[in-house]
């Protein structure tokens, strides 16, 4: 009996949400780099009124001096030149994106001071009230208001993120990750911060709020180094399944193809001459993080195929030990997974069997 029926979608309209991202409109970030770094909003452009260093110099103002000591520091140090050249790029910005938004941490002085500048200018911008933050935390509430969620599951090599990207209604997970889940999902891509991932995780599930629910991966805790909210990991756990259900051999294909072959030839155009040695240092750390799960006797005999076959350049070689490690680590893992969620499915099917129950429920 199913524990867990379809949930509708509880993430409700919210203004400052559906202005700034159902929108479209460019953002434009006035924080500090360090500030930008740690984390923003997907397609910010960070165009600061303060430098790091300047920004450190006026935080020590304030905590000596206080806040008028602070704004005349801030001012000093952006004057003449700098105050023009860094007024000419908001301008510049400005006059290819003039629906832009602008926002400092707090929509505070750093907001109000680039406003006045840019409206001096000639321009007329639109600074989002209470800035960062305040957009910040609507997007966690997106994660607690409990997103209707739909979970594709199967096992390793089974096919799961090509579904889910054929399909409006999904989010891919591991896309926003730049991580493709396993022991072996990294790319040459780097993973964002955890803000970043969080901040666009939440936009995606906002975005998509009218949809009756949301087809997402099953996936861990973590995606690479990006951990899944709490909130969020809790509603994918009383969440339907729905299993895609593969045969072995098209499982070790797919895996090949795309963790070997086209792995292979990423790492070609990322690092050229370079990337044999890369792509052997990849699998080889791989699968060396996984060592204790495996235990000395599996990892020494998987490790010396996948040598042998990064040394003698035999890419077919590459699923005897693609096959081992589905069978001997990655299925009865899954199996034991499955167990504790198996009351939850609702459909088990193939690819076309998955899709044609997707296109299905989609269309009611």
């Amino acid at each position: 009996m199913l524990d867990s029926p379809i949930k509708t979608n509880q993430v409700k309209t919210n203004p400052l949400l559906s202005r700034v991202f159902d929108s479209g409109l460019s953002l434009v970030d006035l924080r500090a780099p360090i500030e930008f770094a740690r984390g923003s909003f997907p397609g910010a452009r960070n165009l600061p009124i303060l430098l790091d260093e300047e920004r450190e110099l006026v935080g020590i103002e304030y905590k000596q001096k206080g806040n008028t000591a602070a704004l005349a520091l801030g001012l000093k140090l952006v004057s003449g030149p700098k105050r023009q050249k860094r007024t000419q790029e908001w301008i510049d910005f400005l006059a290819t994106n003039p629906d832009s938004l602008l926002f400092c941490f707090r929509g505070g002085l750093r907001s109000k001071i680039a406003s006045q500048w840019i409206e001096e200018a000639g321009f007329k911008p639109e600074i989002i009230p209470q800035g960062y933050k305040k957009i910040r935390t609507e997007l966690l509430e997106v994660f607690e208001n409990q997103p209707g969620l739909l979970v594709l599951g199967g096992k390793t090599g089974a096919g799961k993120t090509a579904i889910i990207k054929e399909f409006e209604e999904s989010v891919d997970l591991e896309g926003l990750a730049c991580h493709r889940g396993s022991a072996f999902g990294r790319t040459t891509r780097e993973q964002p911060t955890q803000i970043n991932f969080e901040n666009a995780l939440a936009i995606k599930l906002y975005i998509k709020r009218d949809s009756t629910a949301i087809l997402i991966e099953d996936e861990g805790k973590l995606i690479g180094r990006n951990y899944l909210p709490k909130p969020f990991r809790a509603s994918m756990s009383l969440s339907p399944l729905v299993l895609l259900d593969e045969p072995t051999e098209s499982r070790v294909e797919n895996i090949w193809h795309e963790y070997i072959v086209n792995q292979l030839s990423e790492y070609e155009s990322f690092f050229g001459e370079a990337a044999n040695h890369e792509f052997s240092s990849y699998l080889q750390a791989s699968l060396e993080n996984i060592k204790k799960k495996l235990g000395n006797v599996l990892y020494l005999e998987l490790k010396g195929v996948m040598s042998s076959a990064l040394t003698q350049g035999k890419q077919e070689d590459h699923k005897i030990w693609i096959r081992k490690l589905l069978e001997l680590y990655y299925d009865p893992m899954y199996e034991y997974q499955l167990r504790q969620k198996q009351r939850r499915v609702i459909f088990t099917g193939d690819a076309l069997e998955i899709r044609h129950w997707l296109s299905d429920f989609y269309r009611k």
